[in-house]
């Protein structure tokens, strides 16, 4: 429920949650709480998420409903995909096209930039 009690919730001036393998739809809500609550005096980010272990367009729209309902929620939403950039060496190499029906883990990373860009009105790289 992303609840934590009062004296960490106090002393916290961030709040990180990890949301790895979440049902879509679930992440955006649970984020809403903490977000709306006014004894949480800190920014609320998902710093870690991921919806599936390989390169397909299941996984990929999983991570943009869930991307796109944390920002709607009013806080950020951060992609750290197991398979690609959460193990050292953490592999950071930008797609050169959010194509991703060759596989490329690359190009995965490539769209949810460009999603991101969408959501936010930032460019991706």
């Amino acid at each position: 429920d992303l609840l934590f009690p009062g004296a960490l919730r106090e002393a916290s001036d961030l709040v990180l949650v990890h949301g790895n393998l979440d049902a879509p739809r679930k992440d955006g809500p649970a984020i809403a709480k903490p977000v709306n609550d006014p004894t949480v005096h800190a920014p609320v980010v998902i710093n870690e998420d991921f919806n599936g272990f390989g390169v397909a367009q299941s996984n990929l729209d999983e991570d943009t409903i869930t991307a796109s309902d944390v920002v709607a929620a009013g806080e950020s939403w951060g992609l750290t995909w197991r398979v690609y950039n959460q193990y050292y060496p953490s592999n950071w190499a930008v797609g050169s096209s959010p194509d991703i029906s060759g596989g490329s883990r690359a190009n995965y990373f490539r769209a949810i930039l460009d999603h991101m860009g969408r959501l936010t009105g930032d460019v991706a790289p």
